[in-house]
């Protein structure tokens, strides 16, 4: 996850951010989207939330990117989640969850849609249940057991700005960008309970998971890294202040990388002697999200769309 949905936001900060020029040497590819939001890679496709709905994109040669198609929303996309042959939309407008079958990636066909009860940011998946974090602080847990005829089991006042959230062990880890990251215990998803609330944590924007490591992003706070050996109760093992608007975070092997939408993307390692250590910036973006596979680093990004970075 990841996500950036307070439209409003992006033009107070748009000032804000660096105009350093590209690393010649990382730039690869691009397509220019306008504002995009959320990036999602699956096999040699990208999926890319931006204002006109969700652009599908061939990355088979990432220094070539062919745009396919867009698949077209009420407002504007902010949340992705892809499993298999299923691309989940979160969005804002009349319907808030559109699900699409991507069996061809060049034409995908629309399945259903449903309205919740707001723009929804994230979106994570267990199995028969959907899980979607909207815009004014509510978890929604979707039964999609017949996609075809998506419904509401249960509804969560988490009191807040819920921007993204990933399931594990039958938790949900919630990034409430007010009160902080929350656990919710799923395990009936009919009774969701709120368990916990991580201190230290205010800001809370996008959520990675690596292994037994938890990685969050926090909105003008930096980053933090949490074991979840105790899927219930996750402790920080370390927290960075980068000084920058931290947006979208993933990790991969050793290395952090940060869509910081001041700095451009941050590499971070967190492997050698325990410490972190800042490897590398990459200045001249304005990214909401990042992805990445391989060497190669995708970019959802404020002012030039979609962007392929070699690391």
């Amino acid at each position: 996850m990841r996500t950036f949905a307070i439209v409003a936001l992006i033009f107070l900060f748009a000032g804000c951010k660096k105009n350093d020029s590209p690393s010649s040497n990382s730039q690869i590819g691009q397509i220019s989207l306008g504002s995009s939001y959320e990036v999602a890679i699956n096999a040699n496709y990208a999926y890319v939330s931006y204002n006109s709905g969700v652009a599908v994109i061939n990355i088979s040669n990432p220094g070539k990117p062919n745009k396919l198609t867009t698949l077209t929303t009420d407002e504007t996309a902010f949340g992705i989640y892809i499993d298999n042959n299923n691309l989940f939309v979160g969005a804002g407008g009349n319907k808030n969850i559109y699900v699409y079958n991507t069996v061809n990636p060049q034409n995908p066909t629309f399945v259903s849609s449903i309205k919740l009860s707001g723009t929804v940011n994230g979106i994570s998946k267990n199995e028969n249940y959907l899980y979607a974090a909207t815009q004014n602080g509510y978890l929604e847990i979707l039964n999609i057991s017949d996609l075809s005829n998506i419904t509401k089991v249960k509804t969560l006042n988490c009191q807040g700005q819920g921007m993204d959230l990933i399931y594990n062990e039958g938790h949900i880890y919630f990034a409430n960008s007010q009160k902080g990251l929350q656990i919710i215990d799923v395990n009936d998803p009919a009774n969701p309970d709120i368990i916990a609330t991580i201190t230290g944590t205010s800001g809370a924007w996008d959520v990675h998971i690596n292994d037994d490591l938890l990685f969050l992003s926090k909105h003008m706070n930096g980053f933090n890294i949490l074991s979840i050996t105790n899927p219930a109760l996750p402790n920080i093992i370390h927290t960075k202040n980068n000084g920058g608007e931290s947006y979208g975070i993933c990790a991969k092997q050793s290395n952090i990388y940060i869509a910081d939408l001041q700095a451009g993307v941050e590499i971070w390692n967190y492997a050698e002697n325990n410490n972190l250590q800042l490897l590398e910036t990459i200045k001249g973006y304005a990214p909401h999200d990042i992805a990445v596979m391989n060497d190669i680093i995708f970019l959802a990004d404020q002012d030039k769309g979609f962007v392929i970075l070699k690391y």
